[in-house]
């Protein structure tokens, strides 16, 4: 398997969650056989399994300077009442980081996250300028 340095071309766009997956997975014969289940996520990379896939995304983080923004943000969704769990808000703080969500204007927090977190200037603003 490709380490992520040798991959270090990829993008957020790239490790963009596009939905859930998982697949059984049978080890052995008869009665020595082993059953277990993978649960991933499919990208434009492709189906990676859960941990390879936050692995990844933090390692991108780190990489594009982007920790601060990503700390702001896993504090932000451990507000939210439905995440259960630090593991559960770690990843769907991934999730959201890997889908650039507080750059989505559409995003139901947008404006309140940016404001707390000051990232007006995040955001990019057609100027005009007068000659």
């Amino acid at each position: 398997m490709a380490s992520y340095e040798e991959e270090s071309h990829e993008t957020f766009e790239d490790l963009a969650v596009q939905y859930n997956t998982g697949r059984g997975v049978t080890i052995g014969k008869g009665k020595d056989i082993v059953r277990s289940f993978r649960v991933g996520v499919m990208t434009k990379a492709g189906d990676l399994e859960l941990s390879e896939w936050a692995e990844r995304v933090k390692e991108l983080i780190q990489q594009e300077g982007e920790q601060k923004l990503f700390d702001a943000l896993h504090e932000w969704v451990s507000m939210y009442p439905f995440l259960h769990g630090k593991k559960n808000v770690e990843l769907y703080a991934l999730e959201l980081h890997a889908s650039r969500i507080f750059d989505n204007p559409a995003w139901v927090d947008y404006q309140a996250f940016n404001e707390k977190y000051h990232r007006s200037g995040s955001v990019k603003e057609e100027t005009t300028s007068n000659v």
